[in-house]
């Protein structure tokens, strides 16, 4: 997830190392937020209140799981990029496009792994996750507008607030929730969509 922020800030003639260090703030606060956010929402709905007894979020293998997804990669990347710069400039791009053919992959293979379910809510989802993702990008975008922010750093704050880690999502939907109530369909969804939304306006700005 934070490769693809990462790739779509370069295009998008973004701030690429405030790109990485939302993205590591972001994942670090999801442990906490995460049953903070399913508790308070679902406790709105009494639809899903039943749901809040069915499973138990435990916060030291979520923060776990946060830190081999993000953490280690992180970590080895600068420490390689300290020791061989010149070698990390040549290989950036092509790894950068690598691990956005990944990223498709596993998004792919998990939503043709629910694709009849996928095909029967998709009316529902598809104008959730658009209006969603556009008051992200919007709010992103505002905020850096109002404390007066530089270009890059708007352009970043928008990718970073409307670029989801669509692939942690699902890793924590499908580990701790067990796809409860359509998560991994909303969130594989959400990943494509992420990709369209992202680099279609990663585009746009490159050429202003």
């Amino acid at each position: 997830g934070g490769n693809i922020s990462n790739f779509i800030a370069s295009l998008a003639k973004a701030n690429a190392a405030l790109s990485v260090t939302l993205t590591a703030i972001a994942t670090t606060f999801a442990a906490f937020l995460t049953p903070i956010n399913f508790t308070l929402w679902a406790n709105l709905y009494a639809d899903t209140q039943p749901l809040l007894i069915a499973f138990d979020v435990n916060f030291l293998d979520m923060l776990k799981t946060g830190f081999i997804l993000l953490g280690i990669p992180l970590i080895l990347g600068l420490s390689f990029k300290y020791k061989f710069p010149k070698t990390t400039a040549k290989i950036t791009p092509p790894i950068q496009k690598l691990s956005l053919v990944i990223f498709i992959a596993f998004i792919a293979f998990a939503l043709l792994g629910n694709w009849n379910n996928f095909m029967e809510v998709i009316n529902f989802i598809f104008l959730l996750v658009l209006v969603h993702n556009v008051i992200a990008f919007f709010v992103g975008y505002g905020i850096g507008q109002l404390f007066g922010f530089e270009k890059a750093d708007k352009r970043t704050l928008a990718i970073e607030t409307g670029i989801q880690n669509a692939g942690l999502g699902l890793i924590i939907a499908l580990n701790f929730f067990d796809g409860l109530g359509g998560m991994a369909i909303i969130l594989a969804w959400y990943g494509i969509w992420d990709m369209i939304a992202g680099l279609g306006l990663a585009f746009f700005w490159s050429k202003k």
